[in-house]
């Protein structure tokens, strides 16, 4: 694919990517925990699920805005966090805060970063910004970043409940051996070591992963320490999520990190409704993985979540323009849910449901 082609869908920025970043680079960004089932069954679900049109409605117009733990969005399709983003291009992670920006959606901070949680902020006003944490040994580190995030403008602090270590990439083993890239900057901890809170020569080892330790109870502290609203990413279970409710956090993600984390748990979407039937209206439910096209978007609005998270889409764009290829991805799915809402009888995201795709049984044995 040369360098001016025209990504008419988000696998063409894939293919683009998988072509032009370096192997480590490209490697690191794509593989999967272990085997890398998971990795492809969040892709393939979305594929059984069929949808059921409704006709004559007039869809003249659709609306794409939504709100957000009360903030509006213009539309449903939101970024989540993701490390490293200079590897895929020098704009990095202020690229993307600006596409997000421009479209008015939500992003997602990585802690993990390229560049600083304030850089990223200061990059564009618009659209909402929340900072990813994970429950580090350090509560000293933790604490420190969520008060950054609020005086940086943050409206959301995520916890990365899911990764108390990190899952084994086989295929990121075979080429580095490490699941950092050797050439990336970690720019949010760089404070850290320099006042002594963190060891220079291990703090690798102490922000890749979280706290093994970690328990609800870690929750609960962390929002004694913030005003901010908590999010909990990494929901996999019924279970988990009614005791996200007794805990009273804000909203759930659900979410297996991309595949990337424990290997042979379902695909997001085969899971996404039994959740928010369960928690009902308590909190806001979200769903990220495996996310590429606008019908993917529809199904999993129609199955519960209240926006969607892209995760790869925004490198693989990142990597084919920079912050105009971000723009690209999100304009891409943004046009094809739009065209989906019309094709399908919904004019506005309240009139997606249940209703319009095929009952599980039915769509797992095609």
């Amino acid at each position: 694919m040369a360098a001016d082609a025209h990504c008419v869908c988000l696998d063409d920025f894939e293919k683009y990517a998988e072509k032009h970043l370096s192997l480590m680079t490209w490697i690191y960004y794509c593989s999967g925990a272990d085997g890398e089932t998971t990795l492809k069954e969040n892709r393939r679900s979305f594929r059984r699920i069929r949808l059921k049109p409704r006709v004559l409605r007039d869809v003249s117009t659709r609306d794409l805005k939504t709100t957000i733990l009360g903030r509006e969005i213009d539309i449903p399709i939101c970024i989540s966090p993701t490390a490293f983003q200079g590897l895929a291009h020098p704009d990095a992670e202020a690229g993307t805060s600006r596409a997000s920006g421009t479209f008015n959606t939500c992003m997602i901070l990585s802690s993990v970063s390229s560049l600083s949680l304030e850089d990223i902020c200061c990059a564009h006003s618009g659209g909402t910004k929340w900072m990813d944490i994970y429950v580090w040994p350090n509560p000293r580190v933790t604490k420190d970043m969520v008060q950054r995030a609020e005086q940086a403008g943050c409206k959301g602090i995520v916890v990365s409940v899911d990764i108390c270590q990190v899952g084994f990439k086989r295929r990121m083993a075979y080429v580095a051996g490490d699941i950092v890239p050797r050439n990336a900057i970690i720019a949010n901890f760089d404070k850290y070591c320099k006042n002594g809170i963190m060891n220079e020569t291990t703090f690798l080892d102490e922000v890749k992963c979280g706290d093994p330790s970690a328990t609800w109870a870690d929750i609960d502290w962390i929002k004694s320490i913030t005003k901010l609203p908590i999010i909990l990413k990494g929901i996999m279970t019924v279970e988990d999520a009614l005791i996200a409710v007794e805990h009273k956090v804000n909203a759930i993600m659900v979410s297996n990190h991309g595949g990337r984390q424990l290997d042979g748990v379902p695909a997001t979407i085969d899971v996404l409704a039994e959740i928010s039937k369960a928690v009902g209206d308590k909190i806001e439910v979200y769903m990220d993985g495996g996310v590429r096209t606008g019908t993917d978007v529809l199904k999993a609005l129609a199955l519960g979540a209240r926006a969607v998270f892209i995760g790869r889409p925004v490198i693989y764009g990142l990597a084919y323009k920079g912050e105009e290829g971000v723009k690209n991805v999100l304009q891409i799915l943004k046009d094809e849910l739009s065209l989906a809402m019309a094709l399908s009888g919904c004019r506005t995201i309240k009139d997606i449901n249940e209703s319009i795709v095929m009952e599980k049984n039915l769509y797992c044995r095609l």
